[in-house]
């Protein structure tokens, strides 16, 4: 879904922790469901996804807040996969995961892609050599913002999983954090 116009929808806090992350966690409002669903609203124009994202959006209860994104577009999630989504997860259209640590933390088996970020919150590619990614759409490695040692290990991983592809942190090479 790169580059594809979409209104995002940042939920606060996390369970993961990643010492790196680019999300701001502090709450700096909270709103009702409904009050999300006037903001999107009022934002969208031609976007017809709504994403929702953290944190992590697995620590919440998601289902009433999919339902409402749903009646503005069509949902995609992303997750780092270490929790279930329950119910939640049949409103999802479109599910990313982003592991942060090894293929034994994950809880989810498949989604429509998963993204390895090369030394996020220490996550290291060669655990990640025999993992079986074949329940996932799309695989992608991504170097990590900020660690150029990162960008040899995902092209070093791809050369010797071409099924992968070589990703990137488009908000950070945006500038639209």
């Amino acid at each position: 879904l790169l580059g594809t116009p979409t209104v995002f929808v940042r939920l606060a806090g996390c369970s993961i922790g990643c010492k790196f992350c680019d999300t701001d966690y502090r709450v700096t409002e909270r709103l009702t469901v409904a009050e999300i669903g006037e903001r999107i609203a009022a934002m969208q124009t031609t976007e017809e996804w709504v994403w929702v994202t953290g944190g992590e959006p697995a620590d919440h209860d998601l289902l009433e807040l999919l339902q409402e994104c749903r009646l503005h577009g069509r949902v995609a999630l992303a997750t780092s996969g270490t929790k279930p989504l329950g119910a939640a997860e049949r409103l999802v259209e479109f599910l990313s995961v982003s592991p942060h640590g090894t293929p034994a933390s994950l809880w989810l088996a498949g989604a429509n892609q998963i993204n390895l970020v090369s030394g996020l919150n220490g996550l290291n590619l060669a655990r990640w050599m025999d993992f079986d990614e074949t329940l996932f759409g799309q695989g992608y490695v991504t170097p990590c913002a900020g660690k150029p040692e990162s960008q040899a290990d995902c092209l070093e991983f791809v050369r010797r999983r071409p099924r992968w592809r070589l990703g990137i942190q488009a908000h950070n090479a945006w500038g639209m954090q």
